[in-house]
């Protein structure tokens, strides 16, 4: 081999090192060390262009796995989002819930008072005048009881002369009568109560309504009651 060659295998292996040294990636560096290592014909052929091929395959390789990563991605973001919607949705229940448990405890409350107001009720409706201090004494209980109901938010419906009304009232029966129109309620059988603050309906009233009296029985006021099963 003349000079001449020596001096050109020296500057094309000169620029093969200065080539490969232009690679950053150590795992580029690698692979062409292994090549130079494995293949003789390395020598003699431009690095950069050698590795083009290898490089464009990886580099198919690497876009097609960030690409997997980022259908991962949008995948858990698209989870962490209803995660994030559901938790929003229990958040607003248990607000609900803690707003209304005052609410629930005033009625717990009431319920309760109703088995003792309908108690005295009945007791008082089995005394006459002549009964003297424990019907007063009955009636300041009674009152006391319905003072302490309209502190929580009830009131007790006054229903006795108003036109029947389903929504507040629970129609037992009836009676005939010529001083009241047909569905007046003339009697109230057990007292119903009302939430002030919330409108529902904590217990109809329950009450005997008036009727058209039968042929005979005008001008003889109320007739006998004919009360029937609440359906």
């Amino acid at each position: 081999m003349s000079k001449r060659d020596d001096k050109r295998d020296s500057a094309q292996k000169s620029q093969g090192q200065d080539a490969g040294s232009s690679f950053e990636s150590e795992a580029v560096k690698a692979f062409v060390a292994a090549v130079r290592a494995s293949d003789a014909n390395f020598a003699k052929t431009a690095p950069i262009d050698f590795l083009m091929p290898h490089l464009l395959e990886l580099d198919r390789e690497v876009t097609e796995t960030v690409s997997r990563l980022d259908g991962k991605v949008s995948d858990l973001g698209s989870l962490a989002n209803q995660k994030t919607v559901e938790l929003g949705q229990l958040m607003g229940r248990l607000r609900r819930e803690r707003d209304t448990l005052p609410v629930n405890a005033r009625v717990e409350f009431a319920e309760a008072m109703l088995n003792v107001v309908d108690a005295v009720d009945a007791a008082l409706s089995s005394l006459t005048d002549a009964d003297g201090s424990v019907l007063d004494g009955l009636k300041s209980i009674s009152k006391l009881m319905d003072s302490a109901l309209k502190t929580q938010g009830f009131s007790k419906i006054d229903a006795l002369d108003d036109q029947y009304d389903p929504d507040y009232h629970e129609g037992i029966g009836e009676r005939e009568s010529t001083d009241r129109d047909e569905g007046v309620v003339i009697e109230v059988v057990q007292a119903g109560y009302i939430n002030d603050s919330t409108g529902n309906l904590l217990r109809a009233a329950r009450v005997i309504l008036a009727k058209k009296p039968t042929t005979g029985a005008e001008g003889h006021g109320e007739s006998v009651a004919t009360e029937t099963d609440s359906k």
